[in-house]
């Protein structure tokens, strides 16, 4: 039986939007010229011919949400506008968030605070460039890869480590790896079959003759762990293998895909 692996994004959606969403659509030229022109850059080439192909899938945002071009942000701006809409340098309280924990009262310092008691220009001390390419559903985090990596094969996301935090973590080695998540979010609960015991998960495998090591190669660790696909053409069968997610047991997630 043929056995695709690890599909990329676009092929994700172009097999899971048709079902799932609203139909493959994609930001036009003219809209990533005028985003590049706007933000002064060029935008990654894989990223950008993702958006060319894919940006508009109704999956890119039904669970955290793809930033279209006209919305992209570089991490400077994105700070200025915070600084200029909500900070006070003359309120010493303006970094403390407090709030009552049944018992007393928690604290935390909003590290920003620590940004903007610095003129712009030196910005660059405490936080490198960053383009913001998505949000979570809830504004959890924020999403971004850095500027300096837009050459690389290979372009790490990052996220802040806090909400208001200027210091920024690789949460995925990968930038077709977090796409990937991104996808599985937004059918994670769509007419899925769960395996969640390892025999199980390791009994399908057997069955399918789904090769572990070509799943899952080894690759730098993920904070978020890994999620792996595969696609089994002849019965239409797609899955995604969560594994080390937070110390979590391993998760094999299955979609019968209905025949075109």
């Amino acid at each position: 039986m043929e056995i695709q692996y690890n599909l990329p994004p676009g092929e994700l959606l172009s097999l899971l939007e048709p079902v799932y969403g609203e139909g493959i659509v994609g930001f036009s030229e003219e809209e990533l010229e005028q985003a590049e022109a706007r933000l002064g850059l060029r935008l990654p080439a894989s990223y950008r011919e993702f958006l060319r192909q894919y940006g508009k899938c109704a999956l890119n945002s039904r669970q955290n949400y793809l930033i279209e071009p006209s919305d992209l942000q570089r991490v400077y701006d994105h700070y200025r506008e915070m600084r200029d809409e909500d900070y006070d340098p003359d309120d010493p309280e303006w970094a403390v968030d407090r709030w009552f924990n049944g018992t007393g009262w928690d604290e935390t310092i909003n590290p920003l605070a620590e940004l903007f008691r610095h003129p712009e220009e030196e910005w660059d001390r405490f936080v490198k460039d960053h383009l913001i390419i998505w949000d979570e559903n809830q504004g959890c985090w924020i999403a971004g890869i850095r500027v300096e990596d837009f050459e690389k094969d290979t372009i790490p996301v990052y996220i802040p480590d806090e909400l208001y935090s200027y210091i920024w973590e690789m949460e995925f080695p990968s930038l077709e790896e977090f796409l990937t998540r991104m996808i599985f979010a937004a059918v994670e609960y769509n007419n899925s079959r769960i395996l969640t015991e390892t025999p199980d998960i390791e009994n399908f495998f057997k069955e399918k003759e789904i090769d572990r090591n070509t799943l899952c190669p080894p690759e730098p660790h993920s904070p978020s762990g890994h999620c792996r696909s595969f696609y089994l053409p002849e019965t239409r069968e797609l899955g995604f293998f969560l594994y080390d997610v937070n110390g979590e047991p391993n998760s094999l997630f299955l979609y019968a895909l209905p025949a075109k």
